[in-house]
């Protein structure tokens, strides 16, 4: 379930700065989530500057670039692996955007399985033994 959403200003970029990000973020959610990539989403929401307000201040206005990510995962992930997904997304945004670290936010959703879906079935049933597996290592 691995699902990310970005919030950017991608005009302050290149094309190929978001295509690295989107590369190298993905492998790095991965990595940290012990996923399969091919489980992995990332989705970047774009917006105008004028549309922006970091600090009070209009983007637009204040030349301020302040990423934020949304990372979406399983209940029973552990608190040191959110912490981990935290740490090296922001550290991801750094050195593709070479954003201000202080400036960067994120947070990590938990959802039930029973609210995820997977191929229209729930993640519960469809990744049963999956989670079985990880509540057994959290014990």
């Amino acid at each position: 379930m691995p699902i990310m959403q970005v919030h950017l200003q991608t005009s302050a970029y290149s094309q190929e700065q978001v295509h690295h990000f989107l590369e190298r973020v993905s492998q790095v959610y991965a990595e940290v989530l012990e996923s399969p990539i091919e489980r992995v989403r990332i989705f970047i929401h774009d917006y105008p500057a004028e549309f922006i307000a970091v600090g009070g201040q209009v983007t637009s206005d204040s030349g301020a670039l302040a990423p934020f990510f949304e990372a979406f995962l399983m209940e029973g992930r552990p608190l040191s692996q959110q912490h981990a997904v935290l740490e090296r997304i922001t550290d991801v945004l750094v050195v593709c955007f070479e954003a201000d670290r202080s400036l960067i936010r994120g947070v990590c959703n938990m959802v039930s399985p029973e609210r995820w879906g997977i191929a229209g079935k729930p993640a519960a049933a469809a990744r049963a033994a999956e989670l079985a597996a990880r509540e057994n290592l959290n014990r």
